[in-house]
């Protein structure tokens, strides 16, 4: 709600804000939540400090930009209601003006935002089970890996980005003994914490001390029924002390999420996992499809879907989706859903031009940073390191690596020219960026190459052998 005329609002300051060529992204690090300000809202930010009414800031902001007082007004409203919307505002008088902290940039690039929005830190390479696809390829600590001044440092240097959020992944993030001084920094910084963990030795005081910080979401991994399960993570009694970490968590009263790498050998149990997430109190549901990295790549042809395989996946996730509306949220955007929903002509007929930009999340959004602080694409893009964020600054890194710049500058054209991977394809530029170029980069050897995760001509196929297809 909007706080009244005579009302004094001010940011609170575990918030982070960065500013943008868009305006100004806020976050709220203790409940993973964020808001974008249009230019207009962005302008009064800096105005609110708790000193200042509504009232006096909206002429503040009439003086500045003009367009009279409605308009002025409306520029207010519009800040106050996105910060109160993610839980950052607070509208009490202060004794001293408390201007907010907003990170600000050197560099304006257009095309992509000037840092990382997220990022998954892989703080260990140590892990006590031995998972059949781990992209990590995990067991013993790794040579390098960062000790304590190391950890730190990269955390100063993801607080001076601006970074938003850090998923810490692992390995084992919890095998690591400076965790929680892991997760005190990064909370300090105003950044977002979640954590990914297999539970297999999560006990009472590590959950009760994690309960005492700002860790808004505790992930999970459950990779189908018990005997699935155990086999697949190499370790009997997994999928009990999986199951039981996600339950004490949710009785500490953490949101927590059950995430599970579908393979061919437990795509039957995916709505059985789901269920079973459901009924733990899971906020989410995240299943997504094999990628043959790390030690995975060498069980590519046991463990990929086929196309008949994918498309049987996203039917499941879509009916999930629906059974599911409103308890807990089922990610299925990995598994192109567009495909199921936008099958006429019209969907098929639309697109963009050849000059317009495509690609996922690497180089634009995310980031992924090994155990010992080099920073990579994304978890799947481990051929490409990008450089140390102990020796470059993350914002400088981002905006000069070669290979992401490669990335930026993909069109519409590289993936739908002739014999292009998206060709024909009238999804490409309205519901698909051209699908994950990590994907297509392990299966093919070219990030421009087909991603194998598409299933469209499988699902085209599939139609024209249905029982009326020729009617």
């Amino acid at each position: 709600m909007t706080p009244g005329p005579e009302a004094t609002p001010w940011v609170h300051g575990f918030a982070t804000l960065r500013r943008e060529r868009g305006g100004v992204v806020a976050s709220n690090p203790r409940l993973g939540r964020r808001a974008e300000l249009g230019p207009e809202a962005a302008s009064c930010v800096g105005w609110l400090d708790g000193t200042r009414t509504v009232a006096e800031i909206a002429s503040l902001s009439l003086a500045a930009h003009g367009g009279g007082r409605a308009a002025a007004e409306a520029r207010v409203a519009e800040a106050l209601d996105a910060l109160a919307g993610v839980g950052a505002l607070a509208s009490s008088r202060l004794p001293a003006p408390r201007p907010p902290r907003v990170v600000e940039y050197a560099r304006d690039p257009e095309g992509y935002r000037p840092a990382p929005e997220s990022v998954i830190w892989e703080v260990t390479s140590a892990c006590d089970l031995a998972c059949a696809h781990c992209l990590a390829s995990a067991g013993g600590k790794a040579p390098g890996e960062l000790d304590e001044a190391g950890a730190l440092r990269v955390v100063a240097r993801l607080a001076e980005a601006g970074v938003l959020s850090v998923n810490l992944a692992g390995g084992e993030p919890f095998l690591r003994p400076d965790l929680l001084v892991i997760v005190d920094a990064l909370a300090a910084a105003g950044v977002a914490v979640d954590v990914s963990t297999n539970g297999f030795a999560l006990g009472d005081g590590t959950i009760a001390e994690l309960a005492a910080r700002p860790v808004y979401s505790v992930q999970v991994s459950v990779d189908g029924l018990r005997d699935e399960h155990d086999r697949f993570r190499g370790r009997p009694g997994s999928y009990d002390a999986a199951l039981g970490s996600l339950a004490r968590l949710a009785a500490a009263g953490f949101r927590t999420s059950v995430s599970m790498v579908v393979t061919r050998r437990n795509a039957g149990d995916v709505a059985a996992v789901a269920e079973t997430a459901a009924a733990l109190g899971c906020a989410a549901f995240k299943p997504l499809p094999f990628l043959p990295a790390g030690r995975g790549a060498a069980r590519r042809d046991e463990l990929s879907l086929d196309g008949p395989g994918l498309v049987g996946l996203a039917r499941t996730i879509a009916g999930l989706r629906e059974r599911y509306a409103g308890s807990m949220s089922v990610f299925g955007d990995s598994t192109m859903p567009f495909l199921l929903e936008g099958r006429s002509a019209g969907a098929r007929g639309r697109g963009c031009g050849p000059d317009a930009a495509v690609g996922c999340s690497a180089g634009r959004s995310g980031l992924y940073v090994g155990s010992d602080g080099v920073a990579y694409p994304c978890p799947f893009f481990k051929d490409f390191p990008l450089g140390s964020l102990l020796e470059t600054r993350l914002e400088d890194l981002w905006a000069d690596a070669p290979f992401l710049n490669e990335l930026r500058r993909m069109t519409a054209a590289d993936l739908a020219g002739d014999g292009g991977p998206c060709s024909g394809c009238g999804h490409l530029g309205a519901e698909c960026s051209g699908g994950c170029r990590a994907a297509a980069y392990l299966a093919t050897g070219d990030p421009l190459g087909a991603d194998p995760t598409c299933y469209r001509r499988a699902l085209e196929e599939a139609e024209q052998d249905s029982p009326g297809a020729a009617d």
